[in-house]
């Protein structure tokens, strides 16, 4: 296995993240693409604030969908364990 770290100040991470979501909602807007896809993303997102988004990236919501991302990958990563057991290199 091979684990790769990236270590960014918290702050700077923080507020390099707001930007790039509220400009990528805004150039999304600018294309004419309507105002939010409900069935991709909770009715809590995007947050409106700083203090918001704090409390959305300590919600249940939020936690269920780190949850199911890791069951995902590790699925995901036991398929390929298993095809590169058969010589076959695809998931």
């Amino acid at each position: 296995p091979i684990l790769v770290v990236c270590v960014r100040d918290p702050i700077d991470q923080t507020k390099s993240w707001w930007r790039y979501e509220n400009n990528a909602m805004e150039w999304g807007r600018s294309m004419g693409l309507s105002e939010w896809n409900n069935d991709l993303r909770s009715v809590l997102y995007p947050p409106n604030s700083i203090f918001e988004a704090l409390e959305y990236s300590m919600s249940q919501y939020t936690s269920d969908l780190f949850i199911a991302a890791e069951a995902l990958v590790k699925n995901m990563a036991d398929k390929l364990i298993v095809s590169r057991s058969t010589d076959k290199f695809h998931l």
